[in-house]
């Protein structure tokens, strides 16, 4: 059973320079893309794991630029074979791969014992996979040097390395993580930054989700035999093994040890094992949650894993090279199960497994290997993209339960109906209505015992603007029981239009051209709109598109203005306007000249209405808001005088002011990270006129 560190010094010596090779690549790549299918078959869609997956996508990406690629989960299991962020294991530098770092005998409960790492020199011994996967997952057991260094071209700059530490990989997701130092890709002039906090989620994003497909791929590499029995297979030296070259068609298919690295593109045997062949053998891993905490659950699944492969014999013979033609040699010292079963998590579920299973087979079946661990592995590996979506805040229960309606846009004088499915039927459901002033809801009776709860919201009269709607109940998932709150957002009344293109200042060159488009704030939300333009003061190809193209009048310091009227499926309209001039002319004298129609001290003043007056930008928001009082209803003065000032005050719903100031310039940005969500009133005065608007806040 457990093995022994004596099989030889031999043995050891000949290993301290080899590769060591795993499930290829592109088997990874497949397993990642089926466990997703699997997830997606169990809860539905999910569509930040499906682009990162990559369905259709095949490769190892952008070398030179290793974590800037699309499709990450997908490209980080291909990688995880091509270099090591953790230790640094590379053919150019230590005569090691980093796939040497990807087995693990669990046998021996004590996880870090160095009976289960592989000899890198004869001297020291290389971190199993179980020690990488902790450093991917909560930057665990970095073995005190060891950083986690990502090398990443952040903004479109040079790419550079970036050594960070997080508290978990959905933190990484999240934008929380630190950043200790940056470093030039060689790892020199290294800039230290001593745990400086960052949230930069463009970064955290791709990295985290290029690490899930990494451990992904340690997870995956648990289900070879090979691996749990800590037996390198260097296929390039002649030393493959069986049931990994089968799976992945390499060695004998592509004609000895020199093409051992060949993709056989969509052509090799891992495929005939699937999501659909793996929920024939069951669902996801929901008795993972019975565990205690984050590493625990994690460990479950490597452990699981890693026992069913152990149960069967590696296919890989030290001594002599493979023939592929014959039987298995019986002198693999293969294992029929773990030795230590009562120290380790799922026991009866693994004890169950050895004896529907039987004796510990001689002979190598890659079917019957894959149909028991390959199948598994497809089922761990989506517990383990359930696990990450669900704490990185991607879904929002296990089961990513959601808050149903029958519509996304209220009008005046209708109700839309929300509904959930509730997992536990005796759990009451607690519903919200944010803000609360601007609905009310009726909870609609249901049947004895349903699972499944209703209610009613309809706006309140003159309110126009967003509304969230919450559902709080007790949703259970395996061992865990817990209050969960799905959320809604629907959009009340007239459209919120906004100018999405187009010159953003004052003044236009004569006769320049350019493109204007118009939106809505929440497309998603607001439903099917239609555009009418108007234009005055210049020409331009109009139509009833959400853009038009404006041609700017020739002259010196003409006006021109144009609008446009978004109306949605309610029926109900928002104008928006925006007033230009050409560019003011400055002859060779020195003497500027002015518009003849502008005397000293006068106004040119277009009337705007007040909800028109004032552009917010996002709103709602969740950091801040950008504030920009239309050009048409600036006052333009003459040129002796300077722009007025820009005043501003934000009230609370109970009328307290949270925020105020001044500005030389007709906008401001107004910062809300420390404001509780809800909705304010806004007011920006200038030269005499105040002009309001409502705002949201969003956390």
């Amino acid at each position: 059973m457990k093995k022994s560190l004596s099989i030889g010094v031999t043995l050891c010596l000949w290993l301290s320079q080899l590769p060591a090779f795993a499930h290829k690549e592109w088997v990874h790549q497949h397993m990642v893309k089926e466990s997703y299918l699997f997830l997606e078959q169990q809860l539905g869609r999910i569509d930040v794991l499906r682009d990162a997956v990559g369905l259709s996508f095949h490769g190892p990406g952008n070398s030179a630029q290793p974590f800037n690629n699309i499709c990450p989960i997908g490209v980080g299991a291909w990688r995880e074979d091509l270099e090591d962020p953790v230790y640094g294991y590379t053919l150019s530098v230590n005569t090691s791969t980093p796939s040497i770092t990807h087995f693990w005998d669990a046998d021996n409960w004590d996880e870090d014992h160095e009976s289960m790492n592989l000899n890198v020199n004869g001297s020291s011994l290389a971190p199993n996979a179980w020690e990488k996967a902790r450093v991917y997952l909560f930057c665990q057991d970095r073995n005190g040097s060891h950083d986690l260094t990502i090398p990443f071209a952040l903004y479109g700059g040079p790419t550079r390395k970036y050594v960070i530490t997080y508290t978990s990989l959905p933190e990484l997701y999240k934008g929380n993580y630190y950043l200790e130092a940056i470093t030039d890709m060689n790892g020199g002039n290294r800039i230290n930054f001593y745990h400086s906090p960052r949230f930069d989620k463009s970064f955290g994003q791709p990295v985290a989700l290029q690490i899930l497909g990494r451990v992904a791929h340690l997870l995956g590499d648990m289900s070879v035999p090979a691996h749990a029995h800590s037996h390198p297979h260097p296929c390039p030296l002649g030393k493959p093994d069986f049931y990994e070259n089968n799976m992945g068609n390499v060695y004998w298919s592509n004609s000895g040890p020199g093409n051992c690295e060949n993709d056989p593109g969509g052509d090799y045997r891992a495929r005939q094992w699937n999501a659909g062949t793996a929920l024939q053998q069951g669902g996801l891993l929901a008795d993972m949650y019975c565990e205690p905490d984050a590493r625990a659950r994690m460990k479950f699944l490597f452990y699981t894993l890693n026992q069913l492969a152990d149960f069967f014999p590696s296919g890989v013979n030290p001594w002599q090279r493979y023939d592929p033609s014959g039987p298995a040699l019986n002198s693999q010292n293969r294992e029929p199960g773990d030795a230590n079963l009562g120290n380790g998590p799922n026991h009866a579920f693994l004890q169950a497994r050895f004896a529907a299973l039987g004796g510990s087979p001689s002979d190598i079946d890659h079917v019957a290997i894959a149909n028991e661990t390959f199948n598994y592995s497809i089922r761990a590996v989506a517990t383990l993209f359930q696990w990450f979506a669900f704490e990185a805040g991607i879904i929002e229960t296990l089961k990513n339960e959601k808050l149903a309606s029958n519509g996304q846009l209220l009008c005046d004088n209708s109700s839309l109906t929300f509904s959930v499915t509730k997992s536990d039927i005796f759990s009451p459901v607690t519903w919200e209505i944010e803000p609360a002033f601007a609905a009310t809801g009726t909870v609609l009776p249901t049947r004895f015992f349903s699972r499944r709860e209703s209610y009613s919201v309809t706006p309140t009269a003159g309110y126009n603007g967003l509304i969230t709607v919450k559902s709080t109940y007790n949703s259970v998932y395996g061992c865990t029981s817990s209050p969960v709150t799905l959320t809604r957002q629907v959009w009340v009344g007239g459209p919120y239009a906004t100018f999405l293109r187009g010159p953003g200042e004052y003044y236009v060159q004569q006769g320049n051209g350019f493109e204007m488009a118009a939106g809505v704030m929440h497309p998603d939300l607001e439903g099917n709109v239609s555009y009418q333009w108007t234009l005055t003061g210049a020409n331009g190809v109009l139509g009833n598109t959400s853009s038009i193209y404006v041609n700017a009048p020739l002259g010196y310091d003409v006006p021109f203005e144009l609008s446009c009227t978004i109306t949605n499926s309610c029926g109900l309209s928002s104008t928006i306007y925006r007033g230009y001039r050409t560019t003011p002319y400055t002859g060779g004298d020195g003497q500027s000249w002015r518009p003849s129609k502008l005397s000293a001290g006068a106004d040119s003043l277009k009337t705007v209405s007040s909800g028109d007056a004032l552009e917010v930008f996002p709103n709602p928001s969740n950091t801040g808001f950008d504030v920009l009082v239309a050009p048409a209803a600036v006052p333009r003065k003459a040129a002796t005088k300077p722009t007025p000032p820009l005043s501003y005050t934000l009230l609370d719903n109970l009328g307290r002011t949270v925020a105020r100031g001044t500005s030389p310039d007709t906008k401001v940005h107004i910062d809300t990270q420390a404001l509780p969500a809800g909705v304010y009133s806004l007011s920006c005065s200038m030269n005499g006129q105040t002009y309001h608007k409502r705002v949201q806040v969003l956390h």
